[in-house]
């Protein structure tokens, strides 16, 4: 478990995000700008939930999700 915390994935939606990169300030171990200017969570990278929760509400366009866990 990653700080002791419930890790979790996110997701981008690639059609929502605008490039601004809060994301990416803010989570730099987690998240990518892509060269078409749109971010892109790194692959198999969790954060802990409160972080995830943190980077959904600071995405100014709405973009970023906390996926459901995959049984």
């Amino acid at each position: 478990m990653i700080d002791g915390e419930d890790p979790v994935r996110i997701a981008i939606d690639d059609l929502l995000c605008v490039g601004i990169g809060v994301c990416v300030d803010t989570e730099p171990n987690a998240v990518i700008l892509g060269d078409d200017g749109v971010s892109k969570p790194i692959a198999g990278v969790r954060l802990p939930r409160e972080r995830a929760q943190l980077l959904c509400k600071l995405c100014p366009s709405g973009a970023i999700s906390i996926q459901p866990d995959q049984p």
